[in-house]
C-alpha cells in the first residue's frame, strides 16, 4: 500500500497512557510496602487491565492508502481494497459497506447525541454537496468519524478516477492471540490468588 495515512484519535492515546500510568502506580505501591503476595496480585490485575486497555482503547486504528484501507479493530485486522467499497458512512462509526458485508472501524466512532447542536454548516462547507440541508454530527471534521471519513472518501474517489493496476484484496485476520493469551494467564493468576485465601 502506498501513501499511507495513519489515523488514531489523540484522545485514545492520551486515555490509554493515563490508564497505563495509573496501573504502574498501583503496582508500585505494594512493591514499596514490601508485601510480595500483594505485589504479585497487583501485577496480575494490572496486566489483565492493561491488556484490555491496549485492545479496546490503544490498538484501534486506520491505515488509509491509495489502494485501500486497513482497519485495526480490537480483535481483528481487515484489509479492504477501494474497489470493494460501495459506500462510506458515519452513522455510528466509520463504516465501509461492501457487496457482502459492512466493516466498522473502532478508531473512528461517531459522537454522542448532543454533538449535533454544535455543528455549524460552515465547518462542513465544501465537504458535502450544497443541496444537502441535513448535516450529521458524525460528518463534522471535528469528530473522529468525520475526520477519518473525509480522508477515506478523498482516497476512495481518487482511486475510482485512476484505477491502479494492483488493487488490494479483501483479507480479514484474527490478530489478538498474544494479547488474549496474556490476559488469560493474568486472569488465572488473579483467580488463583483469590481462591488461595
Amino acid at each position: 500500500m502506498t501513501n499511507i495515512e495513519f489515523f488514531r484519535p489523540k484522545t485514545a492515546i492520551f486515555t490509554a497512557y493515563c490508564g497505563y500510568g495509573l496501573l504502574a502506580l498501583a503496582v508500585l505501591q505494594p512493591i514499596f510496602t514490601g508485601d510480595a503476595l500483594d505485589a504479585a496480585r497487583s501485577i496480575a490485575v494490572a496486566t489483565f487491565i492493561s491488556v484490555w486497555i491496549y485492545l479496546i482503547i490503544h490498538r484501534p486504528s486506520l491505515e488509509i492508502g491509495d489502494e485501500g484501507v486497513i482497519i485495526n479493530n480490537p480483535l481483528s485486522r481487515i484489509e479492504l481494497g477501494w474497489q470493494d467499497v460501495l459506500e462510506i458512512e458515519t452513522r455510528y462509526s466509520l463504516t465501509f459497506h461492501t457487496q457482502s458485508k459492512s466493516y466498522s472501524a473502532w478508531a473512528a466512532l461517531a459522537p454522542g447525541r448532543y454533538h449535533h447542536r454544535t455543528v455549524s454548516p460552515y465547518e462542513v462547507k465544501g465537504l458535502i454537496p450544497s443541496s444537502t440541508t441535513l448535516i450529521r454530527a458524525s460528518d463534522s471534521p471535528r469528530t473522529d468519524s468525520g475526520a477519518a471519513s473525509y480522508i477515506a472518501k478523498l482516497r476512495w474517489n481518487s482511486f475510482n478516477k485512476s484505477r491502479p493496476r494492483n488493487p488490494m484484496q479483501l483479507r480479514r485476520e484474527f490478530t489478538a492471540t498474544r494479547a488474549l493469551a496474556i490476559a488469560a494467564v493474568a486472569g488465572m493468576a488473579i483467580a488463583i490468588s483469590i481462591f488461595q485465601l
